[in-house]
């Protein structure tokens, strides 16, 4: 679906009354940097270009995106990806290197697992769906809008599921830290709440993290336990089980380790005993984050409060409320990596690259760090 033009933004925020359309990636750029802010936001420094992560990113959405508009079926996914992979190995381009080769090779056989195992939405799915946020406080209006993978309905239309596709790590993606790394998503079932009127419990926040699956291990309580795990080396992730199992069953431990060092190789159980490959499922690697109403609410005056600091901070001296941060192993990997364009403006970057006689366009993320320790 195409994103709203100039004109439709225009007209929202005259209909309420709003100097600013608010979009979740601005206000996490601020949560994340706050100078990073002010550079782009407020001073409108040319920080456009992709990171490595975003490129290959976008790669992935569009993919799946032109599976869902009918473009390709799914037998051609691989291919598709296999030759952007092979386009991406000519450019010449700083800004678009893993940072390091073993980074580089296990995200691009995770990809290239999810891709040759591709498991379609069994439904009827919207690509880029527009989504209208509209927040309200004290007679003031907070507009957000964004934009939203996948959505699709089942259960007759009753439930709603709003699926993110995420490339990076796990990290963040379990426990307590989940529902803060799900802000956007849940502000954007907060938006569709608005829209369609379907209660918080009938939609389902989802995200396909496309580098894992969840292995599903049956426990001798008959429970069955999940573990996320990467798509390219999940065999090896569950040796310790393939051992106990095996051996359990008369199998010496030479023998064992030989059938399961295959295995490994394969990264399949297919050559497994049925008593193996019984007690494991694979599943495309699905996080379905649980919110109820208030969690909503919270995240409501959450982001109203980010936007009104924002708002204040961006009247004051911006030198003293967005300042310059010093770039440590704290945020290395954001700065040279994820935020790289944000380095030609940063002058404490500038000022320690020349003085030891370093090129601030092309240095190498190891090199960098040995001048920050």
């Amino acid at each position: 679906m195409a994103r709203l033009s100039g004109d439709i933004y225009k007209k929202l925020r005259k209909k309420y009354g709003v100097d600013t359309i608010w979009s979740f990636s601005r206000i996490n750029t601020y949560l994340d940097q706050p100078w990073c802010y002010r550079m782009q936001y407020i001073e409108k420094a040319d920080v456009n270009g992709d990171n490595i992560y975003s490129y290959f990113g976008t790669i992935c959405h569009d993919i799946i995106e032109s599976y869902y508009e009918g473009h390709h079926q799914a037998h051609e996914l691989l291919g598709i990806f296999n030759t952007k992979v092979s386009e991406w190995e000519k450019l010449d381009n700083p800004n678009l290197k893993f940072p390091s080769e073993k980074v580089r090779d296990g995200y691009i056989l995770n990809i290239q697992h999810y891709f040759e195992n591709f498991e379609p939405i069994e439904h009827p799915v919207t690509s880029e769906q527009p989504v209208l946020i509209v927040l309200n406080r004290n007679d003031r209006n907070y507009v957000l809008v964004g934009y939203i993978d996948s959505t699709y309905w089942t259960d007759d239309k009753t439930k709603l599921h709003i699926v993110d596709y995420k490339t990076s790590s796990k990290s963040g993606f379990s426990g307590k830290k989940l529902k803060e790394k799900a802000r956007q998503l849940l502000l954007y079932a907060i938006g569709a709440h608005q829209k369609t009127g379907v209660p918080y419990e009938n939609i389902s926040v989802e995200y396909d993290m496309l580098k894992y699956v969840n292995v599903r291990y049956l426990q001798k309580n008959g429970k069955w336990a999940t573990s996320l795990q990467e798509r390219s080396n999940w065999v090896s992730s569950q040796q310790n089980k393939l051992l106990k199992l095996l051996m359990d069953n008369d199998i010496m431990e030479f023998e064992a380790q030989e059938m399961i060092d295959n295995a490994i190789l394969d990264n399949s159980l297919e050559s497994m005993p049925d008593y193996v490959q019984e007690k494991f499922r694979i599943e495309k690697g699905v996080v379905v984050v649980e919110a109820t109403e208030k969690d909503m609410n919270e995240l409501s005056e959450f982001i109203m409060d980010v936007i009104d600091e924002i708002e204040h901070k961006s009247k004051g001296d911006l030198e003293v409320e967005f300042p310059e941060p010093v770039i440590d192993e704290s945020n290395s990997f954001f700065f040279h990596v994820l935020g790289k364009p944000f380095l030609q403006y940063h002058q404490g970057y500038k000022d320690m690259m020349l003085m030891n006689g370093m090129n601030t366009d092309g240095a190498d993320l190891d090199d960098i760090m040995n001048y920050f320790e």
